[in-house]
């Protein structure tokens, strides 16, 4: 089911350790399916049902948001997708992407885009645009290359392959950063070394600016729901994912993660500092000229 929803504002302000300012969303559902997706609590305030099949897009949004953006300094960046991706299959239909870039590329507002979906290269040549007038970076979801494990994961999402090269032909045809987001880290399924290893090595070869990585999010409807996934679909992991709510447990846990990802940032010669990479573009954009 897809309705229109309207909204009062496009901008969300984003408080906290992040590298943008503000959050975009032209969607509230998302057909990826992921059994770990933490945006399952959004639909609840708008008693929308449910996240996966119930999908809303914001048909008035564009004017809100070039209202919003003509106000909004130089120096604050946008996250684009950070709940909903903008790129679902819904996408292909609606093509607001397009009108909201489009307007980006008038105020030359920096953003980051992170997405499942190579639909994305239809919009390469506007990301272009953007990239020569404002910082943008796109990043790819990617926590497994094993296409087994992905349909099982994230049953409505595009094949980690094609993710891996949409950011290929990004980095080779617009000025715009790329990125892995390699998030989250599924105990007991994703966090092994032969795992972690293919990503990191997808991740060199597609020469991305930085790889990101975080741990399991359990909040909520999510927590309910991610435990009878895993205990349904992986029963001989189960007991050991339940231990993992003792905190000592947890902790042990994750300092062997963290001593693993170490191991493979070195050896790969990637960097999980976007904040660095993100200032020096920032700058750059900042002092330039029209």
């Amino acid at each position: 089911m897809i309705k229109e929803l309207k909204c009062k504002s496009a901008l969300n302000k984003v408080n906290g350790p992040y590298p943008f300012n503000y959050d975009l969303n032209i969607y509230r559902g998302c057909t990826h399916g992921c059994k770990y997706c933490y945006a399952l609590y959004s639909h609840k305030y708008i008693d929308a049902g449910d996240f996966y099949s119930n999908l809303y897009y914001k048909g008035n949004i564009i004017p809100i948001l070039d209202k919003e953006l003509s106000l909004l300094p130089r120096d604050k960046i946008v996250n684009i997708g950070g709940i909903c991706d903008s790129y679902q299959p819904a996408e292909k239909h609606f093509k607001l992407m397009r009108e909201v870039l489009e307007l980006f590329i008038k105020y030359r507002i920096p953003a980051i885009i992170s997405t499942k979906s190579d639909l994305i290269l239809r919009d390469i040549d506007l990301i272009d645009r953007l990239s020569s007038v404002a910082y943008i970076s796109i990043a790819a979801s990617v926590i497994t290359m094993d296409n087994s494990l992905v349909k099982l994961i994230e049953p409505g999402a595009m094949a980690p392959e094609k993710r891996i090269v949409m950011l290929k032909e990004i980095k080779n045809k617009t000025s715009a950063g790329t990125g892995i987001h390699c998030m989250p880290i599924l105990p007991f399924i994703t966090d092994d070394e032969k795992n972690l290893r293919r990503v990191f090595a997808c991740a060199k070869d597609a020469e991305i600016n930085y790889l990101l990585t975080s741990g399991l999010s359990l909040r909520g409807e999510t927590g309910t729901r991610y435990s009878a996934f895993v205990k349904d679909k992986f029963p001989e992991i189960y007991p050991e994912f339940i231990k993992l709510q003792n905190k000592a447990l947890k902790k042990e846990y994750k300092v062997k993660l963290s001593l693993l990802l170490k191991q493979l940032y070195a050896e790969y010669g990637l960097s999980p500092d976007y904040q660095k990479y993100i200032d020096a573009k920032l700058q750059k954009q900042l002092t330039m000229k029209f």
